[in-house]
C-alpha cells in the first residue's frame, strides 16, 4: 500500500513520517486512526530527503496481516487454551476462568513485547520511495 506523508524529522537513516487519515480510517479501530487525524511513525529511507518533504511511502503488507491476529486472536487463543486447561486442573468452575484471564494476560504480555521487537524491524518498517517535488 502507497501513501502520502510529510517528513517532519530525519534521525540517521530514518524518517519520522506524518501520515493523514483517509475516509475509511474512520470505519476501522485498529490503530490510532480511529481517534485522530494524524500518525507519527519512523520510516525507513530507500532515498534521501529532508524535514518538510513530501514523500512517498511503501507500507509493508505483513504489518497488516500480523497484527490483529497478534493482538486479537492471541489473547483469545491463550484464553482458550486457559479455560482447558483450568478445567482439567480442576471441576470448579472460577478455576477454569481464572486460568482463563490468566492465559489473555499472559498474551498481551507477549503482544506487547511482539510490538516493542517490530517496530525496531526493518520489514515491519514503512519505507520512504520517493520526494515529490
Amino acid at each position: 500500500m502507497t501513501e502520502t506523508c510529510v517528513v517532519k524529522k530525519v534521525k540517521g537513516n530514518f524518517a519520522y513520517i506524518e501520515v493523514r487519515k483517509h475516509e475509511v480510517c474512520s470505519e476501522c479501530r485498529s490503530c490510532l486512526f480511529g481517534t485522530e487525524e494524524t500518525l507519527v511513525m519512523p520510516a525507513l529511507m530507500e532515498i534521501s530527503c529532508k524535514e518538510g518533504d513530501i514523500a512517498r511511502v511503501e507500507m509493508p503488507k505483513k504489518q497488516f496481516v500480523a497484527t490483529p491476529f497478534i493482538f486479537f486472536g492471541l489473547p483469545l487463543f491463550f484464553f482458550m487454551i486457559g479455560l482447558l486447561l483450568g478445567r482439567v486442573i480442576s471441576s470448579y468452575d472460577w478455576v477454569m476462568i481464572v486460568s482463563g484471564f490468566v492465559g489473555a494476560i499472559l498474551a498481551l504480555v507477549l503482544a506487547y513485547f511482539f510490538d516493542k521487537s517490530i517496530k525496531t524491524n526493518k520489514k515491519y518498517m514503512p519505507v520512504i520511495t520517493g520526494v515529490f517535488d
